[in-house]
């Protein structure tokens, strides 16, 4: 990765990924966002997320649409984020609204819209 670029990629999910990222996977984090509706989860995210996309290591969106399972792990430093719920990706709605209003304090809205690609409905997306 060049420095100062930000990649953005959408691949579909692996069967492995699919079979292994659950509500129960640890991904060791330091703070945990669950039960939160969209407004809620976005106001919180805000207020931890820095504004600077440099201090951010990685942001991984996974989804799996047919089952409503949207978690997102957020790398900033040696921080760890993990929302589990309140914003999704991959239709139109207020989950991916909410995600897209999150990642235009981060990164620019071309790279944002991502959120609404449709293209697999089990898919990771990875921002760094």
């Amino acid at each position: 990765m060049e420095k100062g670029k930000i990649q953005v990629n959408q691949k579909e999910m692996t069967q492995e990924e699919h079979g292994s990222i659950t509500y129960k996977t640890d991904f060791e984090a330091h703070i945990t966002l669950k039960d939160l509706h969209t407004d809620d989860a976005v106001k919180y995210l805000k207020r931890l997320l820095p504004d600077d996309v440099k201090q951010i290591s990685e942001i991984k969106h996974y989804r799996k649409k047919n089952e409503v399972f949207y978690r997102t792990i957020f790398k900033i430093g040696y921080v760890i984020i993990d929302c589990q719920s309140g914003i999704a990706s991959g239709y139109d709605g207020t989950g991916p609204t909410g995600f897209y209003e999150v990642l235009t304090q981060i990164v620019d809205k071309d790279i944002a819209s991502i959120v609404y690609d449709r293209t697999y409905n089990n898919a990771v997306i990875t921002i760094k």
